[in-house]
C-alpha cells in the first residue's frame, strides 16, 4: 500500500531529522492509517513542514488541530507526572515512572510520542496512602483491577497504578521481583525511583513481547526501539540480560525491521512477515489474534482462568489476601461485583472473545511468534 509507504517514510524523515518532500497520493487514506497506528502527531508536523505538495486547507486545518491537541495533550501529561511525584516525595511514597511517561523523553520531540495512560509504580503496602493523595489531587473516577488500578481527572489524564511491574503470573515476573533493588532514587530525591538507561530498554522490549504474545503491537512500538537505538548505552549489559530473559533473539528481529524501516536497514523474509503483521493491527495488535489466543487451551479453561485468577493474581489486586488464602472465594466475588459496575466492557469483550476465537489461528500464530524468537 502506497500510503504505508509514506507513512514510514514521514516517520522515518522526522526520527532522523531529514528532509523527504514528496506529492502525497491520498491524504485522507494516509491520515486513517496513522490515526490506526498512533502516528497523527507525525503526518501533521511534515505537512507543516511542506513548501509544496501542500494538503487542501481543510486537512490542513484538521492537521493543525492535531499538533495543538497533541501538543497541549503531552504537556499535561508530563506535568501531571511530576505534580504526582512531587506530592509523593513529600508524603513518602514509593513510586516508579514507567512506559511513555519516560519513553517520550527519548524523543526528538516529545509530541511524535503520543500515549493513552501515565504508568506509574508504586509499592503495594502502600496503597491506601496511595489512594488517598490520588483522591485529593481530584482522581476522583478510581476503578479496581487484576493488572492495574486506574485513577482519572477531567478532562483526559488518566493513570494506570501498578503495584507489580509485570503480572505475577508473567514468565518475565521473576527477574522484575526486586525492582526497587534495580530501579535506584532520582537525584535529590529519596522516594522517587527511576531505572537506568538500558534496563529502561529493556523493559521496553519485555512490554512489547507481552504486548505482541497478546495479539501483536504497532508500528509505535518499533519506533521505541528505533529511538533506543540511536542512544548510546552499554550495549552488553542490553544483550546479556535479553538473554536471561529468552528475548535477545526477539529484540534481534524487531531491531532489524526499524532499521529497515526508518534506516535503511537490509530487508528478509522474516522482516518482510513481521512488517505485514504489524501493519495489520493497531497500535496494540489485532483484536481478531487476540481472541485467538484467549482460547487456545479451550474455552471453558479460558472462561475459568478470567473469572477465577489463581491466589498469586489476586493477591496482586488485593494485598489483604496475603496469609488469607482461605479469602480468596470472597475476593472472587468482590472482583466479579466490581466489574459489572465498572468495567461491562472488558466483560463484553471477553464474551467476544470466548465467541470468536479460533484454535487453528491460535497455532499459526506461535508458530509465527516461535520464528521471531518469542
Amino acid at each position: 500500500m502506497s500510503e504505508q509507504n509514506e507513512l514510514l517514510r514521514i516517520v522515518a524523515s522526522q526520527l532522523n531529522k531529514t528532509v523527504c518532500e514528496t506529492e502525497i497520493a491520498d491524504w485522507n487514506k494516509l491520515m486513517r492509517l496513522a490515526k490506526k497506528q498512533g502516528l497523527l502527531p507525525y503526518v501533521a508536523i511534515y505537512a507543516r513542514s511542506l513548501t509544496g505538495h501542500q494538503p487542501d486547507k481543510s486537512i490542513r486545518n484538521d492537521l493543525f488541530t492535531v499538533i495543538v491537541q497533541e501538543a497541549a495533550y503531552s504537556a499535561n501529561q508530563l506535568d501531571a507526572v511530576a505534580e504526582m511525584q512531587q506530592e509523593m516525595e513529600k508524603n513518602g511514597i514509593y513510586n516508579l515512572a514507567v512506559k511513555g511517561a519516560v519513553t517520550k523523553r527519548r524523543y526528538p520531540d516529545e509530541v511524535m510520542r503520543s500515549m493513552g495512560d501515565i504508568d506509574l509504580l508504586y509499592k503495594p503496602e502502600q496503597h491506601h496512602v496511595f489512594k488517598a493523595l490520588m483522591l485529593s489531587l481530584g482522581y476522583g473516577d478510581y476503578q479496581e483491577g487484576r493488572k492495574n488500578d486506574t485513577y482519572s481527572r477531567p478532562p483526559y489524564i488518566t493513570v494506570e497504578a501498578h503495584r507489580e511491574l509485570v503480572e505475577s503470573g508473567s514468565e518475565y515476573a521473576g527477574y522484575y521481583q526486586n525492582i526497587w533493588n534495580m530501579a535506584h532514587p532520582k537525584e535529590g530525591m529519596k522516594y522517587t525511583y527511576e531505572m537506568t538507561l538500558e534496563d529502561e530498554m529493556i523493559f521496553n522490549v519485555v512490554h512489547l513481547a507481552e504486548h505482541f504474545k497478546e495479539g501483536g503491537a504497532g508500528v509505535r512500538f518499533i519506533i521505541d526501539v528505533y529511538v533506543y537505538s540511536l542512544i548510546d548505552m552499554d550495549r552488553a549489559y542490553v544483550e546479556r540480560e535479553l538473554r536471561k530473559l529468552g528475548l535477545n533473539e526477539f529484540y534481534q528481529n524487531i531491531n532489524a525491521l526499524a532499521k529497515h524501516w526508518f534506516a535503511d536497514g537490509k530487508s528478509s523474509e522474516l522482516t518482510e512477515k513481521l512488517a505485514d503483521f504489524i501493519m495489520a493491527g493497531g497500535v496494540f495488535g489485532d483484536h481478531e489474534n487476540a481472541a485467538a489466543l484467549a482460547v487456545e487451551e479451550g474455552r471453558a479453561r479460558r472462561f475459568f482462568k478470567v473469572c477465577f485468577p489463581n491466589y498469586e493474581s489476586m493477591k496482586s489486586m488485593y494485598p489483604w489476601l496475603k496469609g488469607k488464602r482461605a479469602l480468596l472465594p470472597y475476593a472472587w466475588v468482590l472482583r466479579g461485583v466490581g466489574a459489572v459496575r465498572h468495567r461491562k466492557n472488558n466483560i463484553q469483550a471477553q464474551i467476544n472473545w470466548m465467541k470468536t476465537g479460533n484454535a487453528v489461528k491460535a497455532k499459526e500464530l506461535r508458530e509465527f511468534y516461535t520464528e521471531c524468537g518469542l
